[in-house]
């Protein structure tokens, strides 16, 4: 689950996914179904994966890929063990001269990037 901050707010508006007054409805009906106004977006498909990914990504300044585009190699998907990128939510996709590049469903977990990156 998402919640919308203020910056996420101001960024759905002025990349115009939805005027404000829409968004404003969009929160109160969040508000009355008790769900967060992003899920209800997304349900109600004014906002699709690839939308929500790169504005939740300029949200949390983190770098975006969209997977579904990327040609993920053996070798590289089995860098982190099954088990470990199934319970954390975690993937290698790309092997680049520094080192491997990582997807993670909760880039804000650092213990999980301190540990991937050891």
């Amino acid at each position: 689950m998402f919640f919308m901050t203020e910056k996420i707010r101001e960024l759905i508006v002025s990349k115009k996914i939805v005027s404000s007054d829409a968004l404003s409805s969009i929160e109160k009906e969040a508000k009355e179904k008790k769900v967060d106004p992003l899920e209800l977006l997304y349900e109600k498909e004014t906002i699709h994966d690839e939308q929500l990914g790169a504005l939740l990504s300029e949200a949390y300044g983190v770098p975006f890929a969209d997977l579904q585009q990327e040609t993920i190699e053996e070798g590289v998907f089995t860098i982190i063990p099954q088990i470990v990128a199934e319970s954390q939510g975690v993937v290698a996709f790309q092997r680049v001269p520094d080192g491997v590049k990582i997807g993670m469903i909760d880039p804000g977990d650092l213990s999980m990037r301190h540990l991937l990156e050891k």
